[in-house]
């Protein structure tokens, strides 16, 4: 599979969280071949709307995304495509999406100033204290001590 940064209209097709993604998928899979554990990680070859759906969520991750409006806009049911999704990907449209905003969190966090509260909102969050509970129950301190712990350890 063939993946590049290339650009769209001004835009780039694959952003780097979602190559940096794909490029975790294959270590983890070059990695259980290796131990031969036998046990796939990811149960399949990702199809190219599955890709195209990760292009979505990465360009997108901001907004209200919903797997229905990207399904009709790629052809597809929506139940289908969540289906697929779930069976290349391991997890749910949700659960995946979120965690895409956690990560751009998590940098966002790590590399600039902004508030809570900004960083909420240009991560798809409806406000800090949102942020804040979701980020918690996920990473186990709140976004205040990651960032005093990141910048601690930089």
């Amino acid at each position: 599979m063939i993946i590049s940064c290339s650009k769209v209209r001004g835009e780039r097709l694959y952003g780097p969280y979602l190559l940096q993604g794909l490029l975790m998928r294959l270590v983890t899979i070059v990695h259980e071949e290796h131990t031969g554990n036998g046990a796939e990680y990811f149960p399949s070859r990702l199809s190219n709307c599955i890709i195209d759906v990760l292009a979505r969520i990465e360009q997108h991750y901001s907004e209200n995304l919903r797997m229905g409006d990207i399904a009709e806009s790629l052809g597809y049911s929506e139940a289908h495509l969540s289906r697929l999704f779930r069976k290349q990907l391991g997890v749910g449209f949700s659960e995946y999406l979120s965690r895409v905003r956690m990560r751009h969190v998590c940098d966002m966090l790590s590399t600039t100033e902004s508030s809570i509260s900004e960083i909420a909102i240009s991560c798809g969050y409806c406000n800090g204290d949102y942020l804040s509970a979701r980020f918690r129950m996920r990473m186990g301190l709140t976004p205040r001590e990651f960032r005093q712990h990141t910048l601690a350890h930089s």
